[in-house]
């Protein structure tokens, strides 16, 4: 296919190789290819070779309008290899690492592409993943049920236990992908003696644990017990009469066993949640392991002052958030928060405000936007959650972000890795260290240093990013993605404009990144939809 002419005889020839698919996909991708050829190709049994043959210039002629929309409803056709079962996990490692944009996730979602991966379950159920793309998601045409279903119960459980809290739940959903339909699942949440004898099954379990039922909260907290206790079944036996009782009213008297054991798992879920519990007890549950918990105590109308000052210094921001969101909340505590509401506030407010007795506002003030660096360098050495503030911020000078990557708390080099703002040179550094265990490919830390080079300089993440890919060198489907990214660099563009898969070369030919020479090429391409989208970007 190099020589500048091939007889038409030698390619119907070689259109017959039905046992060399690669043989076949560079023939329906070779600008040379006449029509009589693409005419047997578009008949082929794999629909990849035949959609290729059909959007060939020389079989459908030019595409001047609509060509965005074509591409999207044929790139499900086009089959891209799947490099192996580390798929998943190379898209997940792009994603964290900012090689996939946010526009492309939808393509996750395409079955007849990539049936072998849940990455989209499991970047809609994360924590990090913001509100904003949930919602965007969850109304996209090309979106699958299940993962609009999953959004909604999220959302939903979102709206029930943490309601005037941002961003998404930490709940690692992707067990939901065993797709079963909410009406499946509601009759049995329910009836309790159903759901206990459905707990039995794991795959029954995961389902049950993440759809809102009466009185959420304490149950889901509940549910989470009965299945991860690690003591006897007498043990897990009790655990669910205790949710029963709850079901039915009981436990509004607080027995002394109740007060004796309110640090206990099963029994701090149960106070925590009941209205009348007393500020006594809250105050034993503040400092309770399971963070919904902290959350119902954090929110709850009987805590004192003293609980929730412990509170809003919680590790969780969840419970910070509830804590803050409190109408018991300190008055001048309040006040102080609210000024730092005004985006006018001068160096000399920041600086008194810097001084607060509360941490919560010592975290604001690093977050406001006039702070500056030498209230920044006076914070350093606060406490944590006050430094992994100053960590993130672009204006921290670059000697105390060096320090902070030499902390045995490894959230702290992990929150400096996430400052697009922090030296060149240091973001390399973290981007290559190693880690504890896991390797590169399983390293926040290496992530989040190449996503915030992407952002200041792109052109220093390429190696990094080739680390992510993993096989930089082979058409794949997590590299189509990284191809769609409007923030990857030219040169990484430039490599792969010659690739034979049609996808890679459509994902360069859009990219507002490409270089005009590159774009200019692509115009002269064999597939209408690349000529289109390379005939676009030039205008």
């Amino acid at each position: 296919m190099q020589l500048p002419e091939i007889s038409t005889n030698f390619l119907n020839a070689a259109s017959q190789l039905e046992t060399f698919p690669e043989i076949l996909n560079i023939i329906a991708n070779d600008p040379k290819t006449p029509k009589e050829v693409l005419d047997k190709l578009a008949k082929n049994s794999l629909n990849f070779i035949a959609e290729a043959a059909k959007l060939h210039i020389n079989y459908a002629g030019e595409l001047e309008t609509g060509w965005r929309d074509l591409a999207e409803s044929k790139i499900d056709r086009a089959q891209l290899p799947i490099l192996n079962n580390d798929e998943e996990g190379i898209e997940l490692r792009l994603w964290y690492a900012g090689a996939i944009d946010e526009s492309t996730l939808p393509y996750l979602n395409q079955k007849s592409v990539h049936e072998y991966t849940s990455t989209l379950l499991k970047i809609v159920s994360s924590a990090d993943t913001p509100r904003s793309i949930l919602d965007n998601l969850e109304t996209h045409p090309r979106v699958s049920q299940l993962i609009t279903e999953c959004i909604t119960f999220l959302k939903q459980r979102k709206a029930i236990i943490f309601d005037l809290l941002p961003g998404t739940i930490p709940i690692n959903s992707t067990k939901l992908s065993n797709n079963f339909a909410a009406n499946q699942i509601n009759p049995i949440v329910a009836d309790l003696n159903t759901l206990f004898t459905k707990l039995e099954d794991r795959k029954w379990w995961f389902k049950i644990r993440y759809i809102p039922i009466d009185k959420p909260t304490i149950n889901l907290c509940l549910l989470d017990l009965i299945q991860t206790s690690r003591g006897s079944r007498r043990r897990r036996s009790r655990l669910r009469n205790m949710l029963m009782d709850f079901d039915r009213g009981r436990y509004k008297d607080h027995s002394p066993v109740f007060i004796r054991f309110s640090n206990l798992e099963y029994y701090g879920v149960i106070l925590a949640g009941d209205t009348s519990t007393s500020p006594q007890i809250l105050a034993k549950l503040v400092k309770h392991p399971i963070q919904g918990v902290r959350v119902l105590v954090a929110s709850h109308h009987n805590i004192t002052q003293n609980s929730l000052d412990k509170l809003i210094d919680d590790r969780s921001s969840e419970v910070r958030a509830a804590a803050l969101a409190n109408p018991k909340l300190d008055s001048m505590l309040r006040e102080q928060l609210a000024s730092l509401e005004n985006p006018n506030l001068s160096s000399l407010d920041l600086r008194e405000l810097a001084n607060s007795e509360h941490t919560a506002v010592r975290a604001k003030v690093v977050r406001h936007p006039n702070v500056d660096g030498s209230i920044l360098a006076k914070l350093a050495d606060d406490k944590l959650i006050v430094r992994l503030a100053v960590a993130k911020h672009p204006k921290t000078p670059a000697e105390i972000l060096t320090r902070f990557t030499e902390h045995p708390d490894r959230r702290l080099p992990l929150a400096v890795a996430q400052n697009p703002g922090a030296p060149k040179d240091l973001l390399i550094q973290l981007a290559t260290q190693p880690a504890v265990r896991g390797g590169f490919y399983f390293n926040p830390l290496n992530l989040a240093a190449v996503k915030s080079l992407l952002t200041q300089e792109p052109e220093a993440a390429i190696p990094l990013l080739d680390r992510c890919l993993k096989f930089p060198d082979r058409p794949s489907f997590s590299r189509f993605l990284v191809l769609m990214n409007p923030h990857i660099p030219s040169s990484f563009l430039a490599r792969y404009y010659k690739s034979w898969f049609w996808p890679e070369r459509y994902a360069i030919a859009q990219n507002p990144n490409t270089d005009r020479d590159i774009c200019q090429k692509l115009t002269q391409d064999p597939n209408r939809i690349v000529r289109a989208a390379a005939r676009d970007n030039l205008n």
